[in-house]
């Protein structure tokens, strides 16, 4: 693992991250004419965002990338998807 290497929007993994993140949370988008049908799966936890980072992104330094998630307004895996930009790097 390289140190201080934080999934961010930043990261060149950063899409493929959500991506593979919305699937962890089991992310349902039913009938697009109805934005209010999207169901997803939440723990309340970054287990399922810190799985993926494991799994799939090992030069990252999960530590940072929670501690970066939870100051953006990512305080669990869901919220990850939905609160972290980039526009504030």
């Amino acid at each position: 693992m390289t140190e201080g290497l934080k999934m961010t929007p930043a990261h060149p993994g950063w899409r493929e991250f959500r991506y593979l993140l919305a699937e962890a949370c089991h992310f349902e988008f039913g009938d697009p004419d109805q934005p209010e049908a999207m169901t997803w799966e939440c723990d309340c936890t970054t287990d399922r965002a810190t799985t993926v980072l494991a799994e799939h992104f090992t030069d990252c330094d999960i530590k940072g990338s929670v501690s970066y998630w939870e100051r953006r307004g990512g305080q669990c895996s869901c919220e990850v998807l939905f609160n972290v930009r980039g526009d504030d790097e």
